[in-house]
């Protein structure tokens, strides 16, 4: 049988037809210790970002590559003419060996001349001893180490000559210097080009830090290592991925008065690969866990005259005005109007009116709102 309360009139004290009490469910006022978060408007951005440039000079012979391929490390994007590269090297390479023979004769001059001398001094002391050949034979001796050591140095500075040739040769192959995305393109086949000419925009689309400003007042309260979290889309309703401060750049605008924080975001689930500078919503701690007294979100209504919440009180409908703070996941701080432990009615409050009977639920065993009875929230 219905449970029923008698409702008197304002003013007179005569009873009224009694109404059937209204099921709801209830969600208590809670106290604990929470973390004040803040929500800021920040960016995605990429770690690498860059206009790979050609670094030798040249005709283009072949475009490997085109707007929005992906493409690996070291995967080759633009190919250089490279005939002349070719030519130079086969020249270098050719001199290095004329040198190379070059040296391996002057080094035979240079043991010649140290045996001549060996001769000599075994005759030391003998009838046979010149002291003016051996002399001559030591100055043969110098100026064959010399023209060997000079010989061993042009043969060095070939070797250097073919490396270089080599290495512009390499060159001429343009390679892809970190796995990402072409976003842009400069040059077309048959374009001639100069040592440092970009070539196209290259974007490490999977390697993604966000990027936020936050006054410099409350960067106090953050530091490397903290979790936070950034949500794409509408803020009130998508959901909250985590991502970790990574760094507080030690520098501040001038002109607004904030530092600039980046974040390493956890990407794994999200629905789409994020864009370069998207915007999504970042949510940073403001401070150290404190103390807090919470209520649910859906307890909450909103009417000219400010917020308020229905409680369960004997049975019946108390309507409380409260004053709220921040946001704490599916909670809202209180700051007046409600005390720890009150039931306060999460789901069938719309159609509520001051002092209805009510019968208090969990919201899992309370029935559709749209069943309940009774008003909304006074004029």
């Amino acid at each position: 049988m219905a449970a029923f309360v008698l409702v008197l009139v304002a003013g007179h004290g005569v009873p009224v037809a009694a109404q059937p009490a209204v099921p709801v469910a209830v969600d208590p006022v809670t106290e604990s210790v929470e973390t004040d978060y803040q929500r800021f408007l920040g960016r995605f951005i990429a770690r690498d970002q860059a206009d790979v440039a050609a670094r030798v000079s040249g005709p283009v012979a072949e475009i490997m590559v085109d707007v929005g391929d992906r493409v690996a490390a070291g995967d080759v994007l633009v190919r250089v003419d490279d005939a002349r590269f070719s030519a130079l090297l086969e020249l270098q390479q050719m001199e290095l060996q004329e040198l190379a023979a070059g040296f391996e004769a002057a080094l035979a001059s240079q043991a010649t001349a140290q045996q001549d001398i060996e001769r000599q001094e075994r005759l030391r002391g003998s009838a046979a001893f010149s002291q003016a050949r051996f002399e001559d034979a030591q100055q043969t001796l110098i100026r064959a180490s010399a023209l060997a050591n000079e010989a061993q140095a042009r043969l060095r500075s070939a070797e250097v000559q073919v490396d270089l040739a080599a290495i512009d040769l390499a060159e001429t192959r343009i390679l892809a210097p970190f796995d990402g995305v072409v976003t842009a393109r400069f040059v077309q086949p048959g374009e001639y080009l100069s040592t440092g000419a970009p070539v196209l925009t290259l974007v490490s689309d999977r390697d993604m830090e966000i990027d936020v400003a936050v006054p410099g007042a409350q960067v106090a309260a953050l530091e490397p290592g903290m979790i936070a979290g950034f949500v794409r889309g509408d803020p009130q309703s998508d959901p909250v991925h985590d991502a970790v401060i990574r760094a507080i750049l030690p520098i501040e605008d001038s002109q607004t008065r904030s530092r600039t924080i980046r974040l390493t975001p956890v990407l794994a689930g999200l629905d789409s690969t994020p864009a370069v500078n998207e915007s999504v919503t970042v949510v940073l701690p403001a401070g150290p866990p404190r103390p807090m007294l919470t209520v649910h979100k859906d307890a909450v209504l909103t009417q000219i005259g400010g917020q308020f919440v229905y409680v369960v009180e004997n049975g019946l409908a108390a309507l409380r005005p409260v004053r709220l703070g921040a946001a704490i996941g599916d909670r809202f701080e209180v700051l007046d109007g409600l005390a720890a432990g009150e039931l306060a009615v999460v789901r069938g409050n719309e159609r509520l009116r001051p002092d209805q009977a009510v019968i208090a639920l969990p919201p899992t065993a309370a029935p559709d709102p749209e069943a309940s009875s009774g008003g909304g929230l006074p004029g």
